[in-house]
């Protein structure tokens, strides 16, 4: 889908948005497997990762990051 705007933080200068995509996309880790649809954002740059997971879709997981270990754990507990 079209996206107007540009991405400013990530390098010293603006990211061209491409575009963007909503795909449902399963993460899982030793205990829990959890599916739910993440808007991805195309951008035409070069990172140092291949994907920026926002609070957003942390929030839905019920997860919890530590960027000092590079890891994700997901929330056991049952949704509804």
């Amino acid at each position: 889908m079209p996206y107007n705007g540009c991405l400013v933080g990530f390098t010293h200068d603006q990211v061209e948005v491409r575009g963007y995509l909503e795909l449902g996309t399963t993460f899982s880790d030793e205990n829990t497997t959890k599916t739910i649809t993440v808007k991805y954002i195309v951008a035409n740059a070069s990172f140092a990762y291949n994907l920026l997971l926002g609070r957003p879709s942390l929030n839905r997981l019920g997860a919890v990051a530590s960027t000092t270990h590079m890891k994700m754990k997901l929330s056991c507990r049952k949704e509804g």
